[in-house]
């Protein structure tokens, strides 16, 4: 499976030091150099969270290049352009600030297609309704609630009954991440008409530190989502 991928290359990627498991030897450890590049024809093929750090997922062009190209490709690979990347690699870690080894990975929008892909139908739910407020916004913060988005998916899927297959609130709220929305570091009550409880979410960091009276007060300078989806 693609979890079980992904927890297999955990160690090769990350680990100082890996046993190397011979048959008919014994085990030994070895200093890990390795450098792990993954080519993958499936967004699917590695289940990752938007927990990891472990992995850079680059978009990369699907465009195929004919025959001649890469005859020349590889006569300027010979004619000294493995030197030449090798002195941009050297320039580019002398240029850019911030380089450090062992560093979390840079998020992406490829690697966020990723994560989508492995969406339960609930997440997709609450992914594709963030997506489509924040596009109706006109520019406006958007703010609703974990408790009100787990509601949204049940009008939608389960036509408000109770199902053991309705997501939780904390997966609701990883589902509005990948969305780029920010969740309040704990519940909240008395938020919106219906005075729920549950974390804050915004695309606005700033709204989630707020009380929940000051969001009500400022209600009229962003999109309530409670109203907007439902």
């Amino acid at each position: 499976s693609n979890a079980k991928a992904y927890n297999r290359l955990k160690s090769v990627v990350t680990d100082d030091q890996i046993t190397v498991n011979k048959k008919h030897q014994e085990p030994y450890v070895i200093h890990n150099w390795a450098h792990v590049v993954a080519c993958l024809n499936s967004e699917k093929a590695l289940l990752l969270s938007f927990e990891d750090r472990r992995w850079l997922v680059p978009e990369v062009t699907s465009d195929k290049k004919d025959g001649a190209y890469w005859t020349d490709f590889n006569e300027w690979l010979q004619a000294g352009g493995l030197g030449i990347i090798a002195w941009w690699a050297k320039q580019y870690l002398l240029d850019v600030k911030g380089f450090a080894h062992k560093v979390v990975a840079p998020h992406s929008d490829t690697k966020n297609k990723m994560i989508r892909s492995n969406f339960s139908h609930g997440m997709r739910v609450v992914a594709d309704v963030l997506d489509e407020a924040l596009s109706a916004s006109e520019g406006l913060p958007v703010v609703t609630t974990d408790e009100a988005l787990v509601e949204i998916i049940r009008e939608k899927l389960y036509q408000g009954r109770k199902d053991a297959r309705l997501e939780s609130p904390l997966t609701v709220r990883k589902a509005a991440h990948s969305a780029g929305f920010y969740a309040s570091k704990d519940r909240k009550s008395g938020v919106g008409p219906q005075k729920k409880r549950g974390f804050i979410l915004s695309n606005d960091p700033l709204i989630v530190e707020l009380t929940p009276g000051q969001i009500n007060e400022i209600r009229h300078k962003f999109l309530e989502l409670n109203t907007f989806a439902l």
